[in-house]
């Protein structure tokens, strides 16, 4: 059975990059409406008749969850005016953890009832509503100009009032970007991509191994399943409101500076859970107050790192900026899941902890010295910054 979620993760891992070459190649809007598509396509699979059939369609359905992330983002990117495009996508972001809320809520309602590939269909009505809202979505007005496509830019922006900026081309910005991955591990942009891969993996390492393996570690420390469930469900109620703060923070304060703290936090966190070992199980309130900043604090890396992602990289590389993001952050998971598949034993807490804990505390070094503030930016006035320009040529 672990077969199936390996296979979807690593198709989310394949679709992060394939929808990042999508996004630059075809545009953010055609990109959406695709994955949608597969969505509604792979609902099939309530009806596949074994087992095989299953584990192709979970990989296909990973294609299109692995490209829808990360080409939303660019897109929001793009069309949010700046004043506010952080802490709006820093919220959006942070609701993820609602899907997973209604996702359980109907695991447990739908199943009992009728079986495990009722699952599969949640996927249609999404699907449906993302094609019939096709024609709110538009297309990035900067993803136009920046393929030549100034006349379908215009007529875009003039839906929201807004203009084409000459002396802001992205085609005279960007003149010597090469949209390939490449470029993401070139100057300037190495030691942003740098951040991004870190963040990714620190993220994927907690999400699938520090949280995946914590029931099986206080179990294995003397809290029945039941405890186990409770405080992992309390820890993550207790820091759910904090996502308004870390939205705030990101959009009014400095995204860098927030970066940079949630990455401190969340890694010293998991440095005292290696600290501790499995001593930790003797004082409640202390693994209480740990547990809180990984679960709380890794959906919030994950809302901060899909929004900078999609703002510190130039238009004609924006959506692999995005997907290279996407695809670090569950390559992790492809890691912990073929642990489960091969049937290894879980590690102990502290050594599940020391492998979210060295990339989250080296992603914060590496904001420190690549980082670029976006706070209330102009999508390209950051690239002027990272391109070392004085001034964006007419």
């Amino acid at each position: 059975m672990a077969l199936l979620p390996l296979s979807g993760i690593v198709g989310t891992v394949i679709g992060s990059f394939l929808w990042g070459w999508l996004g630059d190649r075809v545009g953010r809007r055609s990109s959406i409406l695709l994955a949608g598509v597969i969505f509604i396509g792979t609902s099939i699979s309530c009806s596949m008749p074994n087992y095989t059939w299953n584990f192709a369609m979970c990989f296909i359905m990973g294609l299109g969850v692995g490209g829808m992330l990360p080409i939303t983002f660019a897109l929001m990117a793009e069309a949010i005016p700046a004043r506010h495009r952080g802490w709006l996508m820093v919220l959006i972001g942070g609701d993820v953890a609602g899907a997973y809320i209604i996702t359980s809520w109907l695991a447990s309602a739908l199943v009992p009832e009728y079986g495990w590939r009722i699952l599969w269909l949640l996927g249609l009505p999404t699907g449906v509503v993302l094609v019939l809202l096709n024609r709110w979505i538009p297309e990035s007005p900067r993803f136009l100009v920046a393929n030549g496509r100034e006349e379908e830019a215009r007529a875009v922006m003039a839906r929201y009032g807004a203009v084409v900026v000459e002396e802001q081309s992205e085609l005279a910005m960007e003149n010597h970007i090469v949209p390939r991955y490449s470029q993401l591990f070139r100057r300037p942009f190495a030691g942003i991509s740098s951040i991004i891969v870190l963040l990714g993996l620190a993220v994927g390492l907690v999400s699938f191994g520090f949280q995946l393996w914590i029931p099986s570690n206080l179990q294995r420390l003397g809290f029945t399943e039941v405890t186990a469930d409770r405080i992992l469900r309390d820890s993550a109620l207790i820091g759910f409101p904090l996502n308004f703060i870390v939205a705030w923070a990101y959009g009014f304060w400095s995204s860098k500076k927030t970066i940079i703290i949630l990455a401190l936090l969340t890694g010293a966190a998991l440095a005292a859970f290696v600290i501790t070992g499995d001593g930790v199980a003797t004082n409640r309130l202390l693994l209480h107050g740990l547990l809180v900043v990984p679960i709380w604090g890794i959906s919030s890396v994950v809302a901060v790192l899909s929004s900078y992602s999609s703002e510190v990289f130039p238009t004609r590389i924006r959506s692999r900026g995005t997907g290279l993001a996407a695809g670090a952050s569950k390559a992790g998971g492809v890691l912990i899941i073929a642990l489960v598949v091969a049937a290894i034993a879980p590690p102990s807490i502290a050594w599940s902890a020391l492998l979210g804990a060295v990339p989250m505390l080296l992603a914060a070094l590496a904001v420190v010295f690549f980082g670029v503030e976006t706070r209330k930016r102009q999508l390209e006035d950051i690239t002027v910054e990272e391109l070392g320009l004085e001034q964006v040529p007419g």
